[in-house]
């Protein structure tokens, strides 16, 4: 019957299962299986004894993954997952504190301030994450096809890493180290397996990974850590922090691994659910403030942030109920449906504009109604905003690969620029990264790439920045299609802050750099014109 037995290494019998009666799920004991250790297994059973070695432990799990997440949308409980997390982390580990010495290290040298004074005497002195790995549970299948999978789940991390960077104004003079002595993450993980393989582990070419909102980060310092907790400087190092994990890996940002020397980006690309209109109508509700010894209605504008970008609207002035313009339709690229809306409600003040309250809204409940009403989350100005409500209306507009080129979408198209490797850069490069500038509507819209930077001597991980491998995707919105775009494409390879490539892209060109040795692929992904559920 295929019952599954696991004899410890005292010859005890451990956590039978039977997959006849229990669906394959870890979690559950058939009962009429004692777990006593005077059970004895029929003799037709072939029983092995633990430990199995990694890569018979690696396909037992594997084995799991089919029957425990046979259904689409309902979340699972991941004892499986974590146990081949178990067996992986001893391994992954001392690649992920070099892809810490090597792609995030220059991140936060860049977020510094002071600039390049701070920046050059700062240094990742020791980078060790620990033996605790990470633990994940609500496991959630998104889409699942012939050729990728689609996986959210929870992610936390609580563990003492041992981490040391030191800061210097004039090394080795003036420096002082700064110690990570205590570090919780808690988040919600985009997890893409694409393409897949019929092959041998790990049946992917690549991983992609991303936190659908930013996590939730605690730390505690060591070092000039009291100096770090005074005001300012503590709001400094929490924004480099948050920069550096959002730029690397926050919706839109993924953090893709290869695992299959011959990934081709292209095959690995997943694009965008669609584009996500959002208007902001108005505010309702506000009382007005005593200034001076006269009540005054407040001058009332709003942000929206959302994936990475922040909109702003015009100011109303003297209004205890503004309305906004109809200008203030605000167009995201949206990749998961539990992404996250924040919005702030500001008094325009002289000097300081005062924010009277905030808001976070889901994008999978704003969808279920074109126009809603939402109170504030959090209430700043009691007295102002207490009552106050924020009036936006929400429309989905999915991508349609079939719309013809010759008659575009009214609703434009996305352009993914996808950003392979370079070849033959100048010998000696030490941190190498791209700058992509395209104009839209005038305005010029930038992207980034995390820079290739030459691994620390004794690293696991072998990186060449004269032969980069950046597989990063670049996603523009162009409202008007193609039109949109109002002067050249710009593509520069950096080394540190100095140029030493640079070329302009043409998006009839599906391929293009092979000029300065770097292979960029564009493709044209056209958006409905209808609005749909999500």
């Amino acid at each position: 019957r295929g019952v599954t037995l696991e004899i410890g290494k005292d010859g005890r019998l451990e956590n039978p299962r039977d997959p006849m009666e229990n669906n394959m799920n870890p979690e559950r004991t058939n009962a009429s299986l004692p777990s006593s250790s005077n059970v004895r297994p029929p003799a037709h059973l072939t029983v092995r004894k633990l430990p199995l070695t990694v890569q018979e432990r690696v396909r037992q799990a594997t084995r799991l993954v089919n029957d425990e997440l046979d259904l689409v949308g309902q979340r699972e409980k991941a004892g499986w997952l974590n146990n081949m997390i178990d067996v992986l982390w001893p391994f992954a580990e001392p690649v992920l504190n070099d892809m810490v010495l090597t792609q995030v290290q220059p991140i936060v040298k860049d977020m510094l301030p002071m600039g390049p004074v701070l920046r050059e005497g700062t240094e990742f002195r020791k980078v060790k994450l620990g033996d605790v790995p990470i633990r994940v549970d609500h496991v959630q299948v998104r889409h699942q096809s012939g050729n990728f999978i689609e996986l959210d789940l929870d992610i936390f991390y609580d563990a003492t890493p041992e981490i040391e960077i030191q800061f210097g104004l004039v090394p080795p003079l003036l420096t002082a180290t700064v110690g990570l002595k205590q570090l919780k993450v808690v988040g919600r993980l985009a997890l893409i397996l694409a393409p897949l393989m019929d092959q041998a582990p790990p049946f992917m070419e690549a991983a992609q990974v991303s936190f659908i909102n930013p996590p939730e980060i605690e730390y505690d310092l060591t070092g000039i850590a009291n100096v770090a907790d005074a005001p300012g400087i503590s709001s400094v190092i929490r924004k480099v922090v948050m920069t550096a994990v959002e730029s690397m890996m926050v919706l839109p940002h993924r953090l893709l691994i290869p695992m299959s020397p011959t990934l081709a980006i292209e095959h690995a690309y997943r694009p965008p659910l669609g584009l996500l209109k959002l208007e902001l109508r108005g505010v309702a509700g506000l009382r007005s403030r005593r200034t001076l010894g006269l009540r005054q209605a407040p001058d009332v504008y709003a942000m929206i942030s959302f994936s990475g970008q922040t909109k702003r609207t015009e100011t109303v002035k003297n209004s205890m109920d503004p309305s906004f313009s109809s200008n203030n339709v605000f167009a995201f690229m949206l990749h998961s449906r539990d992404q996250e809306v924040e919005i702030f409600v500001y008094d325009q003040d002289v000097g300081r504009d005062d924010l009277l309250g905030q808001m976070t809204a889901n994008v999978g409940q704003l969808v279920k109604s074109a126009s809603q009403s939402l109170k504030f989350s959090k209430v700043i100005e009691l007295d102002i905003a207490d009552e106050a409500t924020v009036n936006l209306s929400t429309l989905f507009f999915p991508l349609d690969p079939s719309v013809d080129d010759t008659i575009p979408s009214p609703n434009g198209c996305v352009a993914a620029f996808l950003i392979e490797r370079a070849r033959n850069l100048p010998a000696g490069s030490c941190s190498t990264w791209v700058q992509l500038s395209v104009p839209v509507a005038g305005e010029k819209v930038t992207h980034q790439t995390p820079r290739v930077a030459k691994p620390p001597q004794g690293a696991q991980i072998v990186i060449d920045p004269s032969n980069p491998i950046w597989n990063f995707i670049a996603e523009v919105y162009l409202p008007d299609g193609p039109n949109s775009v109002s002067g050249p494409i710009e593509l520069a390879i950096k080394d540190g802050s100095e140029t030493i490539a640079q070329t302009n892209l043409s998006l009839s060109s599906p391929e293009a750099c092979d000029e300065i040795g770097c292979v960029v692929k564009i493709k044209m992904i056209h958006i409905a014109r209808e609005h749909k559920s999500l």
